[in-house]
Parts: structure tokens; sequence; C-alpha cells
């Protein structure tokens, strides 16, 4: 990985060389569950604590 800048950072006659790399990288990031066995979706349904029936979204 190429350094986006280079340079150095000096204190009285000491310079001590720093270089700063990007922390990112441009990638896809899923955050979808999947079933190992089958690679299916898993999907969460909301339910109230008090009666257990299913609260449309």
């Amino acid at each position: 990985m190429r350094p986006i800048w280079k340079g150095s950072i000096s204190f009285g006659l000491v310079y001590i060389p720093v270089a700063v790399y990007p922390a990112t990288r441009e990638e896809k990031i899923s955050f979808r569950q999947l079933r190992s066995s089958d690679l299916s979706p898993i999907r969460y349904k909301k339910v109230a604590e008090a009666d257990s029936k299913e609260v449309p979204a």
C-alpha cells in the first residue's frame, strides 16, 4: 500500500520520518446473515413481549 503523504516531524535538531497510509478500503460490505448449510438469508420477526403477537414493520 502506498502512503498518501510522506514527510517528517522535527523536534529541535531531531527529524523523525512520517508516512500516512489510508485507513479505509473500497469494498462492498454486506450485513446480511446467511444460514451456513444453504446460504439462505436469515430474517427476524418483530414480536410484542406482552402477548407474543407479530407486529407489522
